[in-house]
């Protein structure tokens, strides 16, 4: 049996046991090769024939690239597999090593340098060998982003010294992979030893592939190793897979086809390397000319991505790829059957041509010259019908194309028409017919001709074909730009009808038909007058939009008879716009978005919205006729006559939109340039109205005079309509500019300006307001004595005015500005005596006693609140203005205060809870001060009981939770001081029962208490101190068990009590911590509150008798006063959880005290609990 450390070692080894991973990657497409054409001894032949051979030398360079390529990603692949298999070996440690490799890496060292021939020793070789090629692969791409960096810097700089590339080094992953060989032969994976190991000589980033020339040599023996040693090996396939590539890349084929048919013996179709296995057996095939196997394997492949489509929805990556070598393979057998069209092909044929002439035999062909397409027929027949043979026949032709065998290629597009009559690229196929017989070494244009002819026969719009393709625009389109039709005589026709009728409708017809004719001849020579013509049927078919884009074409080509046609009929198009959408130009939409909001003159906000496309298009299209000097006399005659409403519209869409600052130049040009029309007179509207919406008054007032003073207008009622209202304008202003200096705080000035208002409009039905805001404004200003002489002057000039009653309340309020106190009380009362339903007698009567004790009349300030609270019951301050009445009385005597409090109590019993506590509070001290401990106590109880009443209904403030905390505070404070009074009993059972039961009993007392005051009254003046006496108390208890005498018995044996002693001190010692902790933790609360009491003070200091250098003291400072010596505070703190103390179960020793209660948790939560 394996020992323990043995047994923990094989599970260590287990846990941390990982193979690396291996990436695969695809490779990409390879261009067709050229296939070889012997024709015989024909010198031309000869030379066509060398240059075939050639081109075929070239493909198949091109073919080891891509096979290269794929081998690549198969590798990538497939060591993710070898990391997936072993990856089942490891257990939960995997992440945390993998976080720690190179503490990983120094442990399996170390292990081997231990045991560098254990049991374990080819696993923990094999795991640090992948650590180590994880290790040099993360360096690799480190080196190479430095290296790129300082390529990029060489390049930039101009250096010729390129830094030489770097290199993967795999030496260390090699050592151990071979030490495993070398000592381990029976290790397990010794399958998966020989593939890494063959893969680290084949890497190309690695060092070893650059350096060892007989790296690939290397890389091929350990493959052979692990196919020959272990041909069920899941890693069998792989291994064949890259012997196969060897070979492939060092164009020995025949020796690599026996391994990728291997690979198809082992993998599954499914699987990735099955179908890369297929591909590379199958282009082996076709390098060899064994084009029957070769074109099996590729439909096979090709069948496989089907699946796969209807599998997963992705065809195989190299699908492309098997779809072009099947082509070139059915190119290749047509283009060396021409040799057999020579009878004496015997006498020259080589070997791939006889492999070819094999090939046509078995599809039944013969030995005769054939075509690309009757090779592809044949194999179809023999292989069965597939789906994807019109992409085969497709590529195909394009192949064709590529090599230039025209007829062979128009024989194959036509052969894809006639079997697929339908496919959308047919049209393009019977245009690539047209070309290619140009392109015949004779061209054909007659039959040329008759392609693009039958083209527009088989492809219109009206055919089967068309029918067929209704879904698919695309090939639509492709085939009419291939139809011309000649339209120009028709759109004519239907427009010179049109301008008969002068029916929409019949514009849009003659417009359809120049469109189509401008599609179908874009380089007609009459394309400008065609194009205004066709722009001329837009506008007035209403199709306005399509009008603006030809107007746009128009004037972008310029140089021709219609640009100043297209300037002004854009304007006019785009006004037609503006009315069909938004109905004009007089409003904005209402779906206008808001580009920004600007502040106004007045501190307000205007919202500037965004102007529409069009909007922004019209304005433009009316700045450009604007701008115009037209040649043309129809335009510069229509210009001319609209010259003035041309500004107006644009300044009019800009106003609407809040744009005013672009409105106003243009309306202010129109003014001035055109002031006898109309719209000049509309303009000083909106610029006056611009003005007033922004609060600009000094604008407003500026304007409106100069306005006024202008004849604007061809209308006579239009000018003196504007005269009318640019005069009450300015009387407005006038007013505004004063309300707005009393807005902005200068109440001088705006009095002032009331007072100047009252002299330039002494007739305005405004002077009474004015009158009464210049001596509002005065009063402000701190004129009392100006301000109470207009308010004089207001009651007299209109003593049924609106403001007249009130002004009692000012003109009090004018003397308490200016100290007369006397005065101001006096008009206070006087108008709570007079007008006790006045709106402002509350605030009066509240004012006089609030003077009242700016006088030193406390009494009578008292006595004022309280009649305010009798009088004005309803008000909602009246608890508030009750209390006050209270501190009043404070200043007068004890016993004033007393009664009021009761008065107070009665009125309002729990309207404000911190109020009522703190009315209870005072009483408990009143009776204290009195010496009255009977009513005191009672006091007390009453405070307590009043909180607990008023805490289930409601929250409480910090001041009553205080004042409550102190009330409870004095019963705890009894509880702890007679818990510390007391001495040993000199019985040693009295003794015993003492320190075991009574005291830990005594003890839970101590801290259900101070949880009782932490969670119930939440308040950090009295939560610390009942944590202080926590803690103080477990310390206590410690010292006296520290301290506790030593029976007779013992204490007569200083062995036996050195003993004792010892046992006490490992007893009392945990209770000390838990009363440092305590301590501490009160300390930890209250410097996270940021806050501190006098308990805290204490705190330090016992915290510093026990350790001074953890706990210094610090200098007392002043924190205020308070019941419990304390700075009263107005909130809770958190603290941790509290220790419940337990009483032990069962009887103890006499000689042996009992150990300090267990740390419990109480029921429920308190506020300073962690």
């Amino acid at each position: 049996m394996a020992s323990p450390r043995t047994a923990a070692l094989r599970l260590t080894l287990a846990l941390t046991f990982l193979l690396p991973s291996v990436a695969l990657a695809q490779d990409g497409g390879t261009p067709p090769p050229q296939a070889e054409r012997q024709t015989g001894y024909i010198p031309a032949e000869v030379e066509a024939y060398e240059a075939a051979a050639e081109r075929f030398r070239s493909r198949m360079n091109e073919f080891t690239q891509d096979a290269r390529a794929i081998v690549d990603q198969l590798e990538r692949e497939e060591r993710d597999k070898v990391k997936f298999t072993y990856s089942a070996l490891v257990s939960g440690l995997e992440d945390e090593e993998l976080k720690l490799r190179d503490e990983s890496i120094a442990r399996f060292e170390e292990f081997l340098r231990k045991y560098p021939d254990g049991e374990y020793s080819p696993h923990v070789m094999f795991r640090l060998a992948e650590l180590y090629f994880d290790v040099a692969g993360e360096q690799y791409i480190a080196d190479m982003s430095d290296y790129n960096e300082l390529v990029e810097q060489a390049f930039a700089q101009g250096l010729a010294d390129i830094p030489e590339e770097p290199t993967k080094d795999l030496s260390p992953s090699i050592r151990l992979y071979e030490r495993i060989l070398a000592n381990h032969g029976d290790y397990e994976y010794l399958d998966g030893t020989l593939y890494m190991l063959g893969y680290c000589y084949s890497d190309a980033q690695s060092r070893q592939f650059m350096e060892d020339p007989d790296a690939e040599e290397k890389s091929l023996a350990f493959y052979n190793r692990l196919v020959s040693e272990f041909p069920d090996s899941q890693f069998a396939a792989d291994g064949n897979f890259r012997i196969g590539e060897y070979h492939f890349t060092n164009n020995d084929i025949e020796l690599a086809v026996p391994y990728y048919a291997a690979v198809l013996e082992r993998a599954q179709p499914e699987e990735v390397l099955y179908q890369n296995g297929t591909y590379m057996l199958a282009w082996s095939h076709y390098k060899l000319s064994d084009y029957s196997e070769a074109l099996a394997l590729f439909t096979q492949l090709l069948d496989i991505s089907e699946q796969v489509f209807l599998d997963t929805g992705r065809e195989s990556n190299l699908k492309p790829e098997a779809v072009e070598y099947t082509a070139i393979s059915f190119s290749d057998l047509a283009d060396k059957s021409i040799t057999f069209a020579d009878p004496a092909w015997r006498s020259y044929a080589t070997e791939d041509t006889i492999k070819a002439g094999n090939t046509l035999t078995e599809l039944g062909l013969g030995l005769r010259q054939v075509s690309s397409v009757e090779v592809h027929n044949a194999w179809y027949a023999k292989a069965g019908r597939r789906e994807f043979e019109i992409e085969v026949v497709k590529k195909l032709a394009e192949v064709l194309v590529n090599q230039a065998r025209y007829e062979e290629a128009i024989a194959t597009y036509r052969y894809i028409q006639s079997t697929w009559p339908n496919d959308p690229e047919n049209p393009e196929y019977q245009m690539a017919i047209a070309r290619l017989y140009v392109n015949l070494p004779l061209p054909d244009e007659e039959s040329s001709r008759l392609a693009i002819s039958q083209l527009n026969e088989m492809y219109n719009e009206e055919s089967s074909w068309a029918l067929a393709n209704r879904n698919n625009p695309d090939a639509l389109n492709t085939a009419r730009k291939y139809i011309e039709q000649s339209l120009y005589t028709v759109a004519a026709e239907l427009h010179g009808y049109a301008q008969q009728t002068g029916n929409p409708e019949d514009y849009s017809k003659a417009a359809d038909r120049y469109q189509e004719y401008l599609r179908k001849f874009p380089f007609a020579d009459d394309y400008f007058r065609v194009s205004w013509y066709l722009a001329d049927c837009l506008f007035f078919s209403e199709r306005y939009d399509e009008a603006l884009e030809e107007y746009a074409q128009l004037l972008k080509a310029g140089g021709h008879a219609h640009v100043d046609g297209a300037i002004y009929q854009t304007f006019m198009a785009r006004f037609k716009i503006l009315e069909k959408k938004y109905g004009g130009v007089e409003k904005a939409p209402q779906d206008a978005v808001v580009e920004r909001t600007v502040e106004t003159q007045s501190g307000g906000t205007r919202d500037v919205l965004m102007l529409s496309p069009d909007h922004k298009a019209f304005i433009e299209a009316a700045d450009a006729v604007i701008a115009t000097d037209f040649a043309d006399p129809d335009f510069k005659k229509a210009k001319a006559e609209n010259i003035s409403a041309l500004h107006y519209m644009s300044a009019q869409i800009l106003y609407a939109h809040g744009h005013y600052e672009e409105a106003r130049p243009r309306l202010e040009e129109l003014i001035d340039r055109y002031p006898r029309t109309d719209n000049a007179a509309y303009a000083a509207r909106l610029v006056v109205n611009s003005y007033t919406n922004d609060g600009d008054l000094e604008n407003v007032l500026q304007y409106s005079s100069i306005y006024r003073m202008k004849n604007l207008g061809a209308d006579p009622s239009l000018a003196a309509n504007n005269e009318a209202t640019f005069t009450s304008l300015r009387e407005d202003s006038a007013f505004k500019i004063a309300l707005r200096l009393k807005q902005e705080g200068n109440v001088l000035g705006a009095a002032d300006a009331f007072m100047d208002y009252i002299d330039e409009y002494p007739k305005s039905e405004n002077v009474p307001l004015a009158l009464y805001n210049a001596a509002n404004n005065y009063e402000l200003a701190g004129k009392a004595d100006r301000a109470n002489e207009l308010f004089e002057e207001y009651i007299n000039r209109y003593p049924q005015g609106e403001f007249a009653e009130g002004l009692y309340f000012r003109i009090a309020t004018n003397y308490a500005s200016i100290l007369e106190l006397d005065k101001a009380i006096e008009y206070y009362e006087s108008l709570y005596q007079y007008f006790d339903d006045n709106v402002d007698a509350p605030a009066a009567l509240y004012m006089a006693g609030f003077l009242r004790t700016g006088i030193g009349d406390y009494r009578g300030a008292a006595e004022n609140f309280e009649i305010y609270v009798r009088k004005f019951a309803d008000q909602p301050d009246t608890e508030q203005v009750y209390w006050l009445a209270g501190e009043q009385w404070k200043k007068i005597s004890d016993d004033d205060t007393f009664k009021f409090y009761r008065r107070y109590l009665q009125k309002f019993p729990d309207q404000n809870a911190d109020h009522v506590l703190e009315a209870k509070h005072w009483t408990a001290k009143y009776y204290e001060r009195e010496g009255n401990a009977r009513k005191a106590d009672q006091a007390w109880d009453d405070l307590n009981a009043t909180f607990a009443s008023l805490a289930a209904a409601g929250p409480i403030g910090p001041k009553g939770r205080n004042l409550a905390a102190e009330a409870a505070f004095r019963e705890y404070q009894a509880i702890y001081d007679a818990f510390v009074d007391y001495d040993y009993p000199k019985n040693e059972e009295k003794l015993v029962e003492l320190l075991t039961v009574t005291k830990p009993e005594e003890l839970g007392e101590i801290e259900a208490g101070a949880l009782q005051i932490i969670k119930t009254y939440q308040d950090f003046e009295y939560s610390s101190a009942a944590t202080y006496l926590w803690g103080a108390a477990y310390l206590d208890y410690a010292d006296k068990v520290f301290n506790a005498p030593a029976p007779p018995s013992i204490a007569a044996n200083p062995e036996l009590e050195m003993l004792f002693r010892e046992q006490l001190d490992s007893l009392a010692r945990p209770v000390e911590e838990k009363g440092v902790a305590r301590l501490v933790q009160n300390l930890e609360k209250a410097q996270e509150a940021k806050r501190n009491s006098v308990w805290i003070d204490k705190t330090i200091v016992m915290l510093n008798d026990l350790n001074p250098t953890d706990y210094p003291l610090e200098k007392a400072e002043s924190r205020g006063e308070a019941a419990a010596q304390v700075v009263p505070t107005g909130g809770p703190i958190d603290m941790p959880e509290p220790e419940a103390p337990a009483a032990p179960e069962g009887s103890a020793d006499p000689a042996t005290p009992t150990p300090p209660p267990a740390e419990g948790t109480p029921d429920g939560e308190g506020v300073w609990q962690e």
